[in-house]
């Protein structure tokens, strides 16, 4: 398994946490009258949007990744070295959708192929392998 995917996954759930938490800690402080100032009044306001941006753009997709990484059903592609900039550590697929890729190094040899594991929504390459063809099969 990935350990970039594995720390952005962990990265967004505390995210999510911490704004959670941030969260009923203003809405305490609005429902016991603690504001100092009118417009910290608006804060959990703009706390639930935030947390409702990250849960929709980011910890969802990852998750939803864990859970195929977890019953082995993540999205398979074969790609050719030549499909991968090194430079941006991305795969670039047919069209313009791009895989992220960290921590995995790839050998600058045209005529190799690759099969790669990656989430379907978060686009982050969790496994590689190189594909060898058998002669004479």
């Amino acid at each position: 398994m990935n350990l970039f995917f594995i720390f952005t996954y962990l990265l967004s759930t505390l995210i999510v946490l911490l704004l959670y938490l941030l969260l009923i800690k203003r809405l305490e402080i609005n429902w016991q009258k603690k504001n100092k100032h009118a417009v910290s009044y608006f804060l959990p306001l703009l706390l639930t949007l935030l947390l409702v941006f990250q849960i929709m753009l980011d910890f969802r997709a990852r998750s939803l990744d864990l859970l195929e990484l977890l019953q082995n059903n993540s999205a398979v592609v074969i790609v050719s070295s030549e499909q991968i900039d090194t430079e941006r550590q991305l795969i670039i697929l047919d069209g313009n959708e791009e895989l992220i890729y960290r921590n995995i190094s790839f050998p600058q040899d045209s005529s190799r192929f690759y099969r790669l594991n990656y989430g379907r929504r978060s686009k982050i390459v969790l496994s590689l392998e190189e594909v060898v063809e058998k002669n004479g099969e």
